[in-house]
């Protein structure tokens, strides 16, 4: 059936904090809002061609692919995830960099400071789930959008699953949030996924499991035991301490001079980033440092009698 719902073609006016995607395919992406639930269809450039429920978005999005002929998707796809409060713009030039080398890069938008981080997880999954013709799917979450990301995969088995990096992400949990996290105006404005950024036994982020794939880790750091941010302990990009980057199981561990929302405007991040994804460590000309699991706790086996 057709779309019967009037649309008309403009720009949308923001409002990125309300809007998750659901779907994507060749720059269109269907968006789910946080508050309504109703959908819309978005171009590439962020103009609405339809709206209301999944499946009146589903067929317009059908109806575009056989009016413009356009093909399947094929080979892989790097989905982006970006951090607390930001949209697929803060993650633009990342983007740009995977295009060029010949990937399917998707800058996902997701409600971050709207909705928890298990609630993002699943906008996640549905994306991935719509990469109808993509071989392999790799992930690449900065900040809180690594910590969406190991959520996503410690409730769904992602058979196309590739290699994951986090960027800057609070893996043990960020120190502000826990400092933050009964403030009034923090819950207000950061909304449900602040607490979950908290540092144990707060948060959500220090009890969910290591990725079951091969994961690497880019932290920034000042290269001082200051750090850039008094408030931190240790050393620090500025939000994220470098201790709490840490992540027992990743095959790489790198850090980089810089704070925190410059790692996104830093071609070595892009090159190492890209690197890891297709080689599994992040340089060429550097062994990895891999993040060894911790041993798990209990009692000495006893030694048996001769």
């Amino acid at each position: 059936m057709p779309v019967s719902r009037p649309n008309i073609k403009a720009h949308t006016l923001g409002g990125v904090q309300f809007w998750g995607d659901v779907a994507y395919f060749r720059g269109w992406h269907i968006q789910r809002n946080v508050f309504s639930g109703h959908h819309r269809l978005l171009d590439a450039n962020d103009i609405r061609h339809a709206w209301g429920t999944r499946e009146e978005c589903d067929v317009k999005l059908k109806q575009i692919r056989v009016e413009e002929k356009l093909p399947l998707m094929s080979g892989s796809a790097v989905i982006l995830l970006h951090g607390l409060g930001r949209s697929d713009k803060s993650v633009s030039k990342l983007k740009r960099h995977f295009e060029k080398a010949g990937y399917y890069a998707i800058a996902m938008n997701y409600p971050s400071m709207r909705a928890s981080v298990q609630e993002n997880a699943e906008y996640l999954h549905q994306v991935i789930e719509s990469l109808e013709g993509i071989d392999k799917v790799h992930l690449v979450g900065f900040s809180m959008g690594g910590i969406v990301t190991r959520q996503c995969l410690a409730e769904h088995t992602e058979p196309r699953l590739g290699r994951v990096v986090f960027i800057g992400s609070p893996n043990q949990g960020a120190e502000l949030a826990t400092l933050l996290k009964d403030w009034w105006a923090f819950k207000t404005i950061v909304g449900p996924a602040g607490q979950d950024l908290a540092t144990a036994p707060h948060g959500l982020a220090p009890k969910l499991p290591a990725p079951s794939c091969e994961f690497g880790i880019i932290a920034g750091c000042r290269g001082a035991d200051g750090g850039y941010n008094p408030l931190i302990p240790g050393d620090d990009d500025g939000m994220v301490s470098l201790e709490s980057t840490r992540l027992p199981g990743a095959s790489d561990f790198i850090t980089v001079h810089a704070l925190h929302v410059a790692l996104l405007h830093t071609p070595s991040v892009f090159a190492a980033t890209q690197h890891f994804l297709e080689n599994g460590h992040f340089q060429q000309d550097r062994d990895p440092e891999p993040i060894p699991l911790e041993a798990p706790e209990g009692p000495p086996e006893k030694e048996e009698a001769p």
